[in-house]
């Protein structure tokens, strides 16, 4: 199978099974509705609402959002070894040319 193929297959997806994840009231991604319930037992960083999840306004800059996340993600790696650590921090933003809201491991 050709590279091509692959890409594709990372391409299909259904977003009905999605929520939207905004920042800042800015849409940033989206979670998938099986793994949003993870999220629940960190309502200091999350703020779930009926149609879209948001991290808290009580992180107002990009360190303290991801200092954040990343203690959420060590406990959910504690709780589950699958999760991986890559070391690999991502810049989350609105869009390619905005600046950068938080970080994250990819």
């Amino acid at each position: 199978m050709g590279f091509l193929y692959h890409v594709e297959k990372c391409n299909e997806y259904d977003l009905s099974q999605f929520l939207p994840w905004a920042i800042d009231n800015k849409k940033v991604g989206y979670i998938h509705k099986e793994n949003a319930k993870y999220l629940l037992a960190f309502p200091k960083i999350f703020d779930p609402k009926p149609d879209h999840f948001s991290l808290s306004d009580n992180l107002t800059n990009p360190q303290d959002r991801s200092l954040a996340t990343e203690r959420m993600l060590e406990r959910l790696r504690l709780a589950n070894p699958t999760i991986p650590k890559l070391n690999e921090p991502y810049a989350v933003k609105e869009s390619t040319h905005a600046p950068k809201l938080m970080e994250i491991d990819r």
